[in-house]
């Protein structure tokens, strides 16, 4: 029993947390002439939390894309370059 709370507890920090990261990024995406692409690292900053933990919860979100011409940036699926989107180099 006690696995199970603690596997559903797991799930429930990671969805918040995911959560967390898709609305910070997206409200930072959003405005017109905003950059469409945001690193780690200022992810990290915005949303308190490490860096390894926002690659992993940006890596493991369905909305979220990441950049194959720059390294460690991030994107919301659809508003980021339909190049780097796509793996087109």
């Amino acid at each position: 029993m006690a696995r199970h709370v603690r596997i559903t507890n797991d799930y429930e920090i990671e969805w918040r947390e995911g959560r967390r990261v898709h609305r910070w990024l997206d409200g930072a995406t959003r405005a017109d002439g905003a950059t469409k692409w945001r690193s780690t690292r200022a992810i990290a900053s915005f949303t308190n939390l490490p860096e390894d933990r926002v690659r992993y919860l940006c890596s493991r979100h369905p909305k979220i894309v990441i950049s194959t011409k720059e390294k460690e940036v991030w994107g919301i699926s659809g508003r980021a370059r339909p190049e780097d989107e796509s793996g087109i180099v």
